[in-house]
């Protein structure tokens, strides 16, 4: 099951009211360059949220999905260090050494807000160094 259904299936339905959001979001980190030993930044993109018609019952929700969040960072912080792990044996078979390899970008990780309007949290990190 992806984390936008487990959401799905976590999340009261709410009827209308006063209207707070949880909101669930997934962070992008990048890597982006060498200067200074090297820098990494993050992209915040929101891939679910809910309406709540007061702040306790968002509240509440959010509770739950928080832990929901944490699984999900976890399951993404391991399925990274796996596919680091496959790329440095791939390199090796082929006599590459590590510093041989780009850089990679990192683990994602999910993280939940409550919001009078959803989407207050979504950002997109400069490229560039200045």
């Amino acid at each position: 099951m992806s984390v936008e259904e487990a959401f799905d299936r976590i999340a009261d339905k709410a009827i209308e009211g006063e209207y707070w959001y949880v909101c669930l979001y997934q962070s992008y980190s990048y890597y982006g360059g060498p200067e200074e030993g090297g820098w990494w930044g993050h992209d915040n993109e929101l891939i679910r949220y809910q309406k709540y018609p007061t702040k306790e019952a968002a509240e509440r929700a959010k509770l739950r999905i928080d832990k929901l969040s944490k699984v999900a960072t976890k399951q993404a912080c391991s399925d990274w260090g796996k596919q680091c792990l496959e790329e440095l044996e791939s390199a090796y078979a082929r006599g590459l050494e590590a510093e041989d390899l780009p850089e990679t970008n990192g683990p994602d990780e999910f993280f939940v807000t409550l919001e009078r309007s959803p989407g207050k949290c979504e950002s997109r990190g400069s490229r560039t160094y200045e």
